[in-house]
């Protein structure tokens, strides 16, 4: 931490700091603002000044060491502030919230800067937190963090840091400390092999920080142009094949649904895999969904505005949803997979809108040779701001 008090009260600031400073510094006794433990002040030539408790300290908030990185961090976002005349505080306590985010900007932008792993619950807790007092909470993950094309799967930790917007779909920020930059990885998706993004990058030289997030969020694009649609159904179920008796969890767990369905994965209709299933917080689990809102539609004939509102109470969804950790709420979750459906519906007339209501138009001919027929030559194509089109190849 960079903020400690002195032996007289005084708030003590290790930023910016010259090593005259420093050594006037080191006569004295420091205390946690917080815990009012008594502090080490580290001067060493590997890391930045910082205050650090000691061993085995009952410290709440600042009981773990910090990197160089996340040091370096904080540092480089009060030094973007003051550039650019934001007001911003260090370590600034929340007692509201009993919370203290890396820097907090204008008052209202909490930045926290992620160089470790934290746990889903303690990372949903404090954003929640933040969210329910009315602050912007930006969670920037460091270098060894934030996601990289070369590496086949996103982690655990990295989906958990996962953000939507209709901007950008699926996305998550990073922060360079080397390059003093921020990371933007947006149109985050999964394929079967591996995941999928962009990057945009934005110099802390030339943006001042709440700009820069403004900034990464307004860009529009055209994103993404895949292979033709029954190609791709076909590449699927030959993954599906070589899966099999090797499959992950989730795909056994989606295979015992479709048993009691009457479906099987290996086989499975091309109504429910397009469009294609490369959400990266539900995968191939998005199967079900696309399965209880048709299976609503040919029932009923229709879906009322007010069954999609409350489909994610759905015990089926409710099972899949366990395993979605990420900064998105369920509800949005559940929300962008069944307007994608549901466009798709509409765009080879199986559903027209009318009011509030999506009425199901069934075909003449079986569900399967009809699609066959609407989808031949055909390819998807995805833009930000996000919007789903099939266009003819």
């Amino acid at each position: 931490m960079f903020i400690a008090k002195s032996e007289k009260y005084q708030l003590i600031n290790l930023v910016g700091i010259t090593q005259s400073e420093l050594k006037k510094l080191a006569e004295s006794r420091y205390y946690c603002c917080d815990c009012g433990e008594e502090v080490i002040l580290k001067k060493g030539s590997c890391k930045r000044a910082h205050f650090a408790h000691q061993k085995n300290s009952q410290c709440h908030y600042f009981s773990e060491g910090e990197t160089n990185e996340h040091l370096a961090g904080k540092a480089l976002v009060m030094e973007n502030a003051h550039q650019f005349k934001l007001k911003a505080e260090l370590e600034a306590y929340l007692p509201q919230l009993k919370q203290r985010p890396d820097c907090l900007l204008e008052m209202t932008h909490a930045i926290e800067f992620q160089c470790s792993p934290l746990s889903y619950k303690k990372l949903w807790k404090r954003t929640s937190c933040y969210r329910r007092k009315g602050y912007q909470v930006h969670w920037l993950l460091g270098e060894a963090l934030y996601p990289k094309l070369s590496q086949r799967y996103l982690t655990r930790l990295q989906r958990q840091f996962i953000e939507f917007s209709p901007r950008l779909g699926y996305y998550l920020w990073g922060l360079s400390v080397r390059k003093k930059q921020l990371v933007l990885c947006y149109g985050i998706e999964q394929k079967k092999a591996h995941w999928s993004g962009h990057f945009h990058y934005l110099s802390l030289e030339k943006w001042n920080l709440l700009n820069a997030f403004q900034e990464g969020t307004n860009f529009t694009e055209t994103w993404r142009e895949r292979q033709p649609l029954l190609a791709q159904t076909k590449l699927n179920r030959q993954y599906w094949n070589s899966v099999n008796y090797r499959a992950p969890s989730s795909l056994f767990q989606l295979q015992q649904f479709l048993y009691q369905k009457g479906l099987n994965l290996r086989q499975l209709p091309l109504i429910y895999q397009v469009p294609s299933l490369t959400d990266i917080l539900l995968g191939e689990k998005e199967v079900v969904i696309r399965i209880l809102l048709f299976e609503k539609l040919q029932s009923s004939g229709y879906l009322s505005l007010l069954e999609l509102a409350t489909i994610d109470q759905e015990s089926e969804i409710q099972k899949i949803l366990n395993s979605c950790s990420s900064l998105v709420s369920h509800k949005k979750i559940i929300a962008l997979s069944c307007y994608r459906f549901l466009t798709f519906l509409e765009q080879v007339h199986l559903v027209r809108r009318e009011n509030d209501d999506y009425i199901y138009q069934a075909p003449r001919l079986p569900v399967e040779s009809y699609l066959k027929g609407k989808l031949e030559n055909k390819v998807e194509l995805v833009r930000i701001p996000l919007e789903y089109d099939m266009i003819k190849q």
